[in-house]
């Protein structure tokens, strides 16, 4: 099957600039690929924020026509706050989650995936892990919460499927909680297959080899 045009679609979105958000457009093709290739039936996202991650993962979901993005995110200022000291702290004390929350939700009717994204507003600690999951993005709290995230999502991802671990090179009071996170998942059974690093910011793809 020809997936240009899922790929041209994904282009057109994120350079249309109406999904808020961080994810290069390098790594919201990365993600679609993984769904190509997994077929996924169950997609997990920690930190949804705008959907810019999402949104390409539901829309590969949509392409190759199987399983659903979950999608865990407070949308809540003191739960975005927490860990953060300085400028992250103020940023996110100041912004308006309900507008982002807003905009998130129209974007999913808009685009028709209201049948491929779950959303879920809650903190990665209170919602409820899947019992398996196929594709994992983790992008939420770049603190210690990676860690705890890992330790909780990342255990239900079934052999074979893949984990997204974002922003491995951030430090948080000098103290690299992501990459600390990377190296659990390594001892949770997870191989890293690759990492992408430049100006745009560093992730990683990470597959579960053992259980």
């Amino acid at each position: 099957m020809n997936y240009d045009l899922l790929f041209q679609r994904i282009t057109h979105e994120l350079e249309s600039n109406t999904i808020p958000g961080w994810c290069p457009q390098s790594k919201a093709m990365e993600l679609a690929s993984t769904v190509i290739a997994l077929r996924p039936r169950v997609s997990l996202e920690i930190g949804v924020f705008g959907g810019k991650s999402l949104l390409p993962i539901a829309m590969a979901c949509e392409a190759v026509d199987c399983g659903v993005v979950i999608g865990v995110d407070p949308w809540q200022a003191a739960a975005s706050v927490a860990g953060y000291t300085g400028d992250n702290a103020t940023w996110w004390s100041r912004l308006d989650h309900e507008a982002i929350l807003s905009g998130f939700v129209a974007n999913v009717a808009r685009l028709g995936l209201q049948n491929r994204v779950i959303i879920q507003r809650a903190t990665s600690d209170d919602a409820p892990r899947p019992a398996v999951i196929d594709l994992l993005h983790i992008d939420g709290q770049h603190t210690a919460q990676a860690t705890k995230d890992v330790l909780k999502f990342a255990s239900a991802v079934r052999v074979g499927g893949v984990v997204c671990l974002d922003d491995l090179q951030w430090r948080n009071d000098d103290v690299a909680h992501v990459a600390q996170a990377a190296d659990e998942l390594q001892r949770l059974g997870f191989v890293e297959l690759y990492r992408r690093s430049g100006p745009e910011g560093t992730w990683g793809f990470f597959q579960r080899v053992a259980p």
